[in-house]
């Protein structure tokens, strides 16, 4: 009901801040995003510590390591990237938290790749959400779920095939496990999402 409101010109999901909606929106200038915009208590107070301007306590900056370390973001914290980092915190709340990973003993049968290769294609996909263009996220939360509003979660899966697909229904994507080049595999993903704009891909 509430995309088809949105779709049609009714009553706007009020529940989000404007920031939320540019960004799945695809807006080029977007407003900034605020701590409140993130769904986890935790990234809200990490964020809050990094935008104030009070200089951070030895235990303030182990719990901002520690948030970026589970991340895979930058553990430096200065006052010189304190709001770099903040930004970067709450872009990838937004989307690689939603996240529900492969794991280790996944018996998939289409999953034929070791886990090396697994964690290079995770990594590459990392690479390309953590880009942060708006745009390109746009089409891409279309390409694996069918339209550019947020599910509750987003599942991935690393699969054998030249180019990556999506289950829509089961609001899943799948990515190819044989790439070893990060240029190869964004070339391979904006192939598979661009295809969102005729409705080819989403089965």
């Amino acid at each position: 009901m509430l995309g088809h409101s949105f779709l049609n010109g009714g009553p706007r999901l009020t529940g989000l801040s404007p920031a939320v909606l540019d960004i799945i929106a695809g807006k080029e200038d977007t407003n900034q995003l605020a701590p409140q915009d993130s769904p986890d208590i935790d990234v809200r107070e990490i964020v809050t510590l990094l935008t104030n301007k009070d200089p951070l306590s030895p235990a303030d900056k182990h719990n901002v390591v520690e948030l970026c370390v589970a991340w895979d973001l930058p553990t430096a914290v200065n006052d010189t990237n304190r709001n770099w980092l903040a930004e970067k915190i709450l872009h990838h709340s937004m989307i690689l938290e939603q996240v529900i990973w492969p794991s280790k003993d996944s018996s998939d049968s289409e999953q034929e790749w070791n886990i090396e290769q697994q964690c290079s294609a995770l990594a590459f996909f990392r690479q390309y959400v953590e880009k942060d263009n708006s745009e390109k996220l746009k089409y891409l939360i279309k390409f694996w779920v069918g339209w550019v509003v947020f599910p509750q979660h987003l599942y991935i899966e690393v699969i054998s095939g030249l180019l990556p697909k999506s289950k829509t229904c089961l609001e899943t994507l799948q990515i190819p496990g044989h790439h070893t080049a990060y240029k190869d595999f964004e070339e391979a993903l904006e192939a598979a999402v661009h295809t969102a704009d005729t409705g080819f891909g989403f089965i």
